[in-house]
C-alpha cells in the first residue's frame, strides 16, 4: 500500500492487546467502590494482580527475550505457559468475585470472555512457537 508502515495504525489484534484490553476491564471494574466493597481487598488485589502478571510475563516474552537464542525460546515458553496459568487463575477469581460482590451475569460473562480471548490468543501464540522451536531447537 502507498501509506509507509511506520505511519500505518496499530494493529489491535496481537496477544498483547488482547491481554492489555482485558486487562484495562480489570482494573476499571475492581476500582469501584459500589460494587468491589474493599472489606475484600486481599481478593480485589490477587485480581488485578493477576491481569498485571499475564501481560507482564506475555509483555517479557515478546519483547525482551529473542527467540534466536535456544535458552530465551525455552524461557519464551515458560512464560508463556505462565500467562496460561494466570488466566486460569484469573478465570477463578471472577467466579468468587461474582459471588462475593454478588456480580450480575452479564458483567461476568463480558469479563470472563476478555479472559477467554487473552487465553485463547496466548494459547495459539504459544502452540505455534513450540511447534517452530521444535523443529529449530527441539524443545
Amino acid at each position: 500500500s502507498g501509506v509507509r508502515q511506520k505511519d500505518r495504525s496499530i494493529n489491535r489484534f496481537t496477544p498483547l492487546d488482547k491481554i492489555l484490553d482485558m486487562y484495562d476491564h480489570t482494573t476499571t471494574v475492581t476500582a469501584n467502590p459500589k460494587i468491589f466493597d474493599r472489606t475484600y481487598s486481599g481478593l480485589i488485589s490477587r485480581i488485578n494482580s493477576e491481569a498485571a502478571m499475564i501481560y507482564h510475563y506475555c509483555r517479557v516474552a515478546n519483547e525482551d527475550l529473542d527467540n534466536r537464542i535456544q535458552s530465551e525460546a525455552k524461557q519464551r515458553l515458560e512464560l508463556q505457559e505462565k500467562a496460561i496459568d494466570r488466566c486460569l487463575w484469573l478465570k477463578t477469581d471472577i467466579r468468587l468475585a461474582q459471588r462475593t460482590f454478588h456480580l450480575r451475569a452479564k458483567k461476568v460473562v463480558y469479563w470472563n470472555n476478555l479472559v477467554n480471548i487473552a487465553l485463547d490468543a496466548i494459547k495459539a501464540w504459544n502452540s505455534a512457537e513450540k511447534r517452530a522451536y521444535k523443529d529449530k531447537y527441539g524443545l
